[in-house]
């Protein structure tokens, strides 16, 4: 009878539960190529100052391109392995950027007039990224009830 009971309600939660369709989830698609910023690192990377004049143009919210100047940041004593971290700044210094380059992907927070994005690697294909609010609605009703 438990088993029963745990078998409907597995298959009720998986008919009834929430489904975001593509056009529903919130932000846009553009194609981002990390491998020009891969490869200022890699020949910065084995000195110990901190990386600095390397660059990466990145499509803002609206799909235009946004060129920020990147210097490491020391968010770890040690560099790690297959992480390195930024913080940039768009070259007409309207928009602020945190990076994480990491040895296959990029994730970040852009803040601009606009408000704060989030950068992450899309599911779809190599290459393409998401940008969305960072406050954006995924279609959770979310509560608080403290």
């Amino acid at each position: 009878m438990k088993a029963l009971l745990l078998l409907f309600t597995f298959s009720f939660g998986l008919l009834f539960s929430q489904r975001n369709a593509e056009n529903q989830i919130p932000g846009n698609v553009y194609p981002v190529s990390i491998t020009a910023l891969q490869n200022a690192v890699k020949l910065q990377r084995a000195s110990a100052k901190p990386i600095k004049n390397v660059s990466i143009t990145l499509p803002n919210f609206s799909g235009e391109k946004v060129v920020y100047n990147l210097v490491e940041n020391d968010l770890t004593t040690e560099r790690i392995a297959n992480l390195t971290t930024f913080n940039g700044v768009s070259t007409d210094g309207t928009s602020k950027l945190k990076l994480s380059l990491f040895q296959n992907r990029l994730e970040g927070v852009i803040k601009d007039k606009h408000g704060y994005f989030y950068i992450e690697p899309y599911q779809t294909t190599t290459g393409n990224y998401r940008i969305y609010p960072a406050f954006a609605d995924f279609g959770m009703n979310f509560t608080c009830d403290i």
